[in-house]
């Protein structure tokens, strides 16, 4: 890529983040003169036909979604083998946001967990779980508010008999305890995450620390998390009780919709 200026009619100007699945570049629509986020496929997944369909119909799925707090998809497309999104371009995220900051203020905390279960809500009508729900995948917009990203490796739910059996998808920290088994999730999986997030809002770090992947699995699946009042003793007692039926264990007993979640936060 270094040799690499354009993709298409987006002129690259920058490199800024890398995951699983893809490289993502800062880039401008030469078209429209719009800065863009670009996320191009590695070629190595590119040349997997069955990776490459599974990206292009979750690309597809993300671009049907129009809401306030998602990102906007603008294309799915290839040039030259290359196989990528172009995005809204967000310049902060939350994760940049708590490393700079630690915990915030409880309204705000709020306020960012009402935008992302409002997300999860529209998501969830398109038959969408995220199923990565971190603060890398929540950016934030030029007027403050939070806005989810990377529905990479969502999968529509009459999609998910395609995936193979037991496969675990996400990133530890944030993974629900059915997740952390390799069960078959669905939206309360995300409910679950966001619950994570809120916590370490609160409490300016994670309920769960360990020194392996693993290991923080097994606190998912076996360990109450800490009371949030011990971390943060100003929380309200109102706002530990979400925050602790996000995290039950047992997904039949969490906040079952994101609009119940919605409705519990408040205005």
């Amino acid at each position: 890529m270094a040799q690499q200026q354009r993709i298409g009619h987006y002129e690259i100007l920058e490199r800024i983040a890398a995951g699983g699945q893809a490289t993502v570049y800062r880039a401008r629509d030469v078209n429209l003169g719009r800065v863009v986020a670009l996320k191009v496929l590695f070629p190595q997944l590119a040349s997997d036909p069955q990776f490459l369909e599974r990206f292009m119909r979750e690309a597809r799925m993300a671009a049907s979604i129009s809401h306030p707090n998602v990102v906007t998809v603008y294309e799915v497309g290839q040039d030259s083998g290359q196989y990528f999104m172009a995005m809204e371009f967000m310049p902060s995220s939350l994760d940049t946001v708590l490393t700079e900051r630690g915990s915030l203020p409880v309204s705000e905390s709020l306020a960012f967990a009402r935008q992302v279960a409002s997300a999860l809500g529209v998501a969830h009508e398109h038959g969408i779980v995220h199923r990565d729900i971190k603060p890398q995948n929540v950016l934030i917009a030029g007027d403050g508010s939070a806005r989810v990203a990377d529905f990479g490796i969502a999968r529509a739910s009459e999609f998910s008999v395609m995936t193979r059996t037991g496969q675990v998808m996400g990133t530890p920290h944030y993974m629900s305890p059915e997740q952390a088994r390799g069960e078959r999730v669905d939206i309360r999986s995300d409910i679950y995450a966001l619950g994570i997030m809120l916590y370490q809002m609160l409490a300016g770090e994670l309920p769960f620390h360990a020194d392996t992947p693993l290991a923080v699995l097994r606190q998912h699946t076996d360990v109450p998390p800490p009371p949030l009042s011990k971390a943060r003793p100003d929380v309200p007692p109102g706002v530990a009780a979400i925050v602790a039926r996000c995290l039950e264990k047992d997904a039949a007993t969490r906040y079952q919709e994101p609009q119940e979640l919605v409705e519990a936060l408040g205005d």
